[in-house]
């Protein structure tokens, strides 16, 4: 499988080491959150993680391999990883990772996740494609993990809407980037449906003009969709107008009326409930505490 490799190679020259993202912060709830991340080499047999053994607290691991090889062991199954696959396992759930018996070494990166949005999202990954995802040369999670892990070796203080930010954008690139289980044609017409909706979010646009764009009734594309992204139409309109309000928070030359109507919410202070249901925040928070 072919890389990017200046962005795998900017990753390998990070500090071989781990960094807490935990926030102090406790004025609010966050539903997709990062606890920590880290790049290491793993050169012992020791390094051997069984998900059924790390507690009842429910999490996830993403990590990807930069060289070497490991193995995970899920459904039954023995994957070989090596350089440009990820992988995303939940905690608790029956599979192990390790450092395979013939290999001199694994070097990946690590990032842990939880929330209560998150592990919805990757139940449905894992229901669909697996645990295991290449990632390809004009995948979105090598830059994001990139900043990510800038952001962790400069700031001393996170902010807890920061690491919120960058989480709910590693698992929406996931959402975005894995092939949905189903026969071709309703492969197309779903992804056709989300190109629309990505290149029209400031119009007036909802489940009615997606299943125009997949060239599918409206109750038959709203149940493929649901069936092959494991959420609404609507709620995945909603993620990418959150997503992209995030971002336009950041230019300080825009209102907060400008940022929810380029992000296509007609009325502000309805963009300011959704903002705060998805985020914890109300935009003008979010913006204040570092965005």
């Amino acid at each position: 499988m072919q890389v990017d490799t200046d962005r795998y190679e900017t990753l390998r020259r990070l500090p071989l080491e781990s960094h807490s993202l935990l926030s102090r912060e406790r004025r609010y709830t966050l539903h997709c959150m990062i606890s920590s991340i880290g790049h290491s080499i793993e050169r012992d047999r020791t390094y051997d993680w069984n998900g059924l053994e790390r507690g009842e607290r429910e999490f996830a691991v993403f990590q990807l391999t930069l060289a070497g090889s490991g193995e995970l062991l899920w459904g039954g199954h023995r994957h070989r990883l090596r350089r440009g696959d990820a992988f995303f396992v939940r905690i608790p759930s029956d599979h192990r990772y390790c450092l395979p018996e013939d290999a001199d070494m694994w070097e990946f990166v690590f990032v842990v996740v939880y929330g209560m949005e998150t592990m919805r999202i990757l139940r449905h990954v894992e229901s669909s494609v697996g645990p295991i995802m290449p990632i390809g040369t004009n995948s979105g999670i090598l830059p994001l993990l990139v900043d990510l892990f800038r952001y962790a070796m400069d700031e001393a203080d996170h902010s807890g809407a920061t690491v919120s930010s960058f989480a709910y954008r590693l698992i929406m690139q996931v959402l975005d980037e894995i092939r949905p289980s189903g026969d071709e044609e309703s492969d197309f017409s779903v992804q056709a449906a989300k190109s629309f909706a990505r290149q029209n979010l400031e119009y007036d646009i909802g489940v009615t003009e997606m299943a125009d764009a997949a060239g599918l009734s409206r109750s038959h594309f709203s149940r493929l969709f649901h069936q092959t992204e494991g959420i609404t139409a609507r709620e995945y309109i909603e993620h990418l107008r959150i997503k992209k309000a995030t971002a336009l928070l950041a230019q300080r030359d825009l209102t907060v009326r400008n940022v929810a109507e380029a992000s296509g919410f007609r009325d502000e202070n309805y963009f300011s409930r959704v903002f705060k249901r998805a985020t914890g925040l109300t935009p003008s928070e979010y913006r204040r505490i570092g965005i």
